[in-house]
């Protein structure tokens, strides 16, 4: 890794107090009773600054896309507003602000770091080493406290599982899963030692509790196995056995297992005219106000039954929020039903996120959010494609593992509109950039190019 100037050691720096910035916000949410919090500050200014800077200052080849893009979001903000004329409410406005912030985050982050990075020259190595520079560090804030005692709890009720110092394990979980890819490079490198390092890592995981957090970190350990295999030619099998008994040694009696346990007798279904308040967990979900024909459709499918059993409810939560967002009118279906309660959305008996990420999404802000939200993703999958020859294989490990965190935000959710988690795919998404453009035959401009990716 090249010396870095003040510029980047800015960045760098930035990027390397989000740990800490994450535990601030954990424990003033859990001591303060304040609603503007570290985290909301320091995220809300990283992003101003960055959309001020895209549009004064960068000289990237993408900035007009970039401030395209943030004006098609204004356009849409103003006939997002228009479209619920009863929303105008100090309360609803604050809700609809920060919900927007939330989700709107990811998106515009990753176009206008692309454009920082690619300005200030922040190379693959300098992002690798973010990665795991910070991976350590919130695997460090979550066994201190498990092994002093001064954790918090991941759960409300009877199962098992700590977040160490921070707030909640459906983030904490995702963060750690995203950033232990790696323990790729503690496999590839000289000194193969390093791959017990990956210990403290796959440890700090298997503690949360949580069924995203158990079946992530198998996801990541077989990622980076697979990676190092396919791109070392010697010593090929001895280090990923390593990790994989790592892996084995760390989650043996894990709580994760556990707490999963309820799940390994999914075939016993109960009448369709029983409702299990541990299926439906009355202080998650009123059993009462639920319309006995979603309950029969779930309780009497099984897949869809097994669906809802997998994702805690999930499915049930999706059905009872699609409903009114179909009923609303046309308008509804093209900008969403929002955020905040409003007297046009009085069928809502029961509003809640369904936690699944595209779901909440397309609910919320409607057809056209939706397309606007995902259309850097897309456009970025799109240039990755057209690229395909000069990406290397290591960037594969990153591919997938934003794929993987795409995954849970499908599955448990709490991944694009958690700016907190969102932030680390960016990195991945833009070491993959790196990666690829720094390739030899990219820099040419040569296609026939021999090295291999």
């Amino acid at each position: 890794m090249s010396k870095l100037d003040f510029k980047q050691k800015i960045i760098v720096i930035f990027f390397l107090g989000l740990p800490f910035v994450d535990l601030l916000t954990s424990l003033s949410t859990r001591f303060i009773d304040f609603p503007i919090t570290i985290g909301i500050v320091v995220r809300g200014l990283s992003l101003a600054i960055s959309v001020v800077y895209v549009f004064l200052y960068t000289k990237c080849k993408y900035k007009k896309h970039t401030i395209l893009y943030i004006g098609a979001i204004a356009v849409f903000a103003i006939l997002y507003f228009l479209t619920k004329p009863d929303i105008w409410q100090l309360s609803s406005l604050v809700t609809e602000v920060i919900a927007a912030f939330k989700y709107l985050y990811f998106p515009i982050m990753l176009l206008c770091l692309y454009n920082i990075f690619q300005d200030f020259h922040i190379e693959a190595d300098t992002i690798k080493r973010i990665i795991s520079i910070n991976c350590f560090v919130y695997a460090a804030m979550m066994l201190i406290p498990y092994f002093t005692g001064t954790g918090f709890s991941s759960y409300e009720w009877s199962f098992e599982g700590t977040t160490g110092w921070f707030y909640a394990a459906n983030e904490i979980g995702p963060i750690l899963i995203v950033l232990s890819i790696c323990m790729l490079d503690l496999m590839d490198n000289n000194k193969k030692w390093k791959v017990l390092l990956c210990l403290p890592i796959i440890y700090s995981v298997s503690i949360i509790g949580t069924k995203v957090s158990y079946i992530g970190i198998i996801a990541s350990v077989i990622i980076a196995c697979l990676i190092f295999i396919l791109k070392t030619k010697k010593n090929r099998f001895v280090l990923p056995a390593a990790l994989l008994a790592i892996l084995i040694l760390c989650n043996f009696g894990s709580v994760a297992v556990e707490n999963m346990g309820t799940l390994a007798d999914l075939d016993k279904l109960p009448p369709s005219s029983e409702v299990e308040t541990e299926t439906l967990p009355e202080e998650d979900y009123p059993i009462d106000k639920v319309p006995q024909t979603t309950v029969s459709l779930i309780q009497g499918n099984k897949l869809l039954y097994l669906a809802n059993r997998v994702t805690s409810n999930r499915v049930l939560y999706f059905f009872e929020n699609w409903k009114p967002y179909t009923s609303n009118g046309v308008s509804t279906i093209l900008f969403g039903f929002g955020w905040a309660e409003r007297p046009a959305l009085n069928n809502m008996y029961y509003k809640t996120l369904v936690e699944i990420d595209i779901f909440d999404i397309l609910l919320h802000y409607g057809v056209i959010g939706f397309l606007i939200y995902f259309a850097p993703f897309v456009f970025l999958v799109y240039k990755f494609f057209c690229k395909l020859k000069y990406i290397r294989m290591e960037s594969y490990a990153y591919i997938l593992t934003v794929i993987l965190g795409v995954g849970i935000s499908c599955i448990a959710g709490h991944i694009l509109g958690a700016p907190a988690v969102s932030i680390y795919l960016i990195l991945l998404l833009l070491l993959v950039v790196q990666q690829t453009e720094s390739h030899p035959a990219y820099r040419k401009g040569d296609d026939s190019s021999n090295d291999k990716l």
